[in-house]
């Protein structure tokens, strides 16, 4: 696949297609999604009683990723969208093009994909969050350290793996039918969720929604790592200085 892009498009227009909207769509998330994961979770132990905690320990993180994945939706839908839009192309076109061509429904066109984006980022949030206190929590049980101990990076290290196999495997067929709807081509443009998952199925089986599950995988674990390591620390700070 490597080969074929940069026969075809080289490096640039192959590899760095969609490079503009994936990099303002990655600063302005970078911009209020550190302050909401920090913040929510100590926002919502506030409201909810002992009794709820006690019974479901992990309601702050998943109410977190519920609400982060709302923001995330509405706000970087149109970036995801022409970062999609460039990445699936079959020919020579820009941010230019996509205007041209969409400047009649331009809006519509932009959040194409919406709901199956929500549904993504629902699930990829949760899916993190609760993966980030769970196995965080399993690998202080198996140190036999308390909550308030800082993990140290190896063991952060190999947490975080776990959990990009688990986002990679959760998230990858709503990930594949939401890139569906936003792709350059037009062919799923209006059909419903339910209808475009059962096209794939029955054209591919199961493995249809993991095509390129590899370098997804690499991407998540290398994400994971940074975003693990760096919640770990912060949470910590957080609680030291309260």
């Amino acid at each position: 696949m490597a080969n074929e892009i940069y026969r075809t498009q080289g490096i640039f227009k192959g590899f760095y297609a969609g490079f503009i909207p994936g990099a303002v769509r990655g600063i302005v998330k970078q911009i209020y999604r550190w302050p909401l994961m920090l913040i929510l979770p100590n926002f919502y132990n506030s409201i909810y009683s002992v009794e709820i905690k006690k019974k479901y320990p992990s309601i702050a993180k998943v109410t977190t990723g519920l609400t982060l994945a709302v923001v995330d939706t509405f706000v970087i839908c149109p970036f995801e969208r022409l970062k999609v839009y460039l990445q699936t192309k079959r020919r020579d076109i820009s941010l230019k093009t996509f205007y041209k061509e969409n400047k009649v429904n331009l809006f519509n066109s932009l959040f194409r994909g919406l709901s199956s984006l929500f549904l993504r980022q629902m699930t990829s949030w949760v899916s993190f969050l609760y993966s980030d206190y769970k196995f965080k929590d399993l690998a202080r049980s198996y140190l036999q350290v308390d909550k308030n101990t800082p993990l140290d990076s190896r063991t952060l290290f190999l947490t975080s793996i776990t959990i990009g196999i688990t986002n990679v495997f959760i998230v990858m067929p709503l990930d594949m039918t939401k890139t569906l709807y936003q792709q350059h081509n037009e062919e799923f443009a209006n059909k419903k969720l339910r209808e475009t998952m059962k096209i794939v199925y029955k054209k591919t089986g199961v493995k249809g929604f993991y095509y390129g599950w590899q370098p997804r995988l690499i991407q998540y674990i290398i994400q994971s790592f940074f975003t693990v390591t760096a919640l770990e620390k912060m949470e910590h700070k957080i609680k030291n200085s309260t």
